[in-house]
């Protein structure tokens, strides 16, 4: 007996197996976003607190130790990031950043991954 098919599921894994709790966060890739995975991955690790005090002082890290065409590519991608996020439940959206992205960084709330994703004009 076949299996019906659940309305409002989607059937692409977004990563290790992940199935998205809507087909929007399907649509949300490491391969979309390698500048922001990257600083995700390497400057959102468990130790960022320690390490760097806050997601912004780590974000301001991650932009000084990159060269100019990398920060370039994150300050583009930071704002495409946040609008795909936007479709997302903010639980969905810590989902992403943490399940997909490989962050250890869990927002408490949509305005702290805004102002973590859109970089001032006088920051590094």
């Amino acid at each position: 007996m076949a299996r019906a098919k659940r309305p409002g599921r989607g059937r692409r894994a977004v990563a290790r197996g992940l199935q998205p709790a809507r087909p929007d966060a399907g649509r949300i890739t490491r391969e979309a976003f390698p500048h922001v995975v990257s600083f995700f991955r390497g400057y959102l690790h468990e130790d960022f607190a320690q390490e760097h005090g806050s997601a912004i002082e780590a974000r301001d890290a991650f932009l000084g130790d990159c060269p100019p065409g990398e920060r370039r590519a994150f300050r583009e991608e930071g704002p495409r990031l946040l609008r795909a996020l936007s479709a997302l439940s903010l639980p969905e959206a810590r989902r992403v950043l943490t399940e997909v992205f490989g962050s250890a960084w869990s927002p408490a709330s949509r305005e702290e991954i805004e102002h973590l994703l859109v970089v001032p004009d006088d920051c590094t």
